[in-house]
C-alpha cells in the first residue's frame, strides 16, 4: 500500500499544480493595470493609452515586471512621447531596435570572437604537426 501511495502522490501533485497555473496566471494579470497587462503580454503597447493610465501603471507595476521586463522602459517612452517631451517624437517615422536585448548581443559576440580564436589555435597547432604524440626519446 506504502508503494502505491508513494508513486501515485507525484502525480497527484502534479496535476494539482497543472490545473492551478492558469488559475494563478489569470490572477495576476487581472490585478495589473490595462497598459502593464497589455506590454507584459505583447512586449510591447498594443493600444492607445491615456496620460493618466500611463502614469498609474507606472505607479502601481508589480516589481517582478519593472525588475524582469521591459515594460517600466516601453511605458514611460510612451508617456514621454504623448506629452512631447521627447526630441523629435513629432515625426511619423518609426525608430528600429533589435529584437534581442543587449546583453545577449554582446554574449553572442564574444561566443563567436572566441570560437574563432580557438579555431585560429587549431589551425596553427595542426599546421604545425600537434603536440598529439608525446616527444621521441632517444637512445633507449
Amino acid at each position: 500500500m506504502r508503494r502505491w501511495f508513494a508513486r501515485l502522490a507525484p502525480v497527484c501533485v502534479l496535476c494539482c499544480m497543472a490545473a492551478a497555473g492558469p488559475l494563478a496566471v489569470s490572477a495576476v494579470g487581472a490585478s495589473l493595470s490595462p497598459p502593464v497587462a497589455d506590454c507584459n503580454a505583447h512586449g510591447g503597447l498594443t493600444r492607445h493609452y491615456t496620460v493618466k493610465q500611463l502614469q498609474t501603471a507606472l505607479a502601481t507595476m508589480p516589481a517582478d515586471i519593472k525588475q524582469y521586463t521591459s515594460c517600466p522602459d516601453v511605458i514611460d517612452h510612451q508617456l514621454l512621447v504623448q506629452l512631447g517631451k521627447l526630441p523629435g517624437s513629432g515625426g511619423s517615422g518609426s525608430g528600429g531596435g533589435s529584437f534581442l536585448p543587449v546583453w545577449l548581443i554582446v554574449v553572442l559576440v564574444l561566443l563567436v570572437v572566441g570560437g574563432g580564436a580557438f579555431g585560429i589555435l587549431a589551425a596553427r597547432r595542426s599546421r604545425m604537426g600537434g603536440d598529439d604524440e608525446p616527444p621521441a626519446q632517444g637512445g633507449e
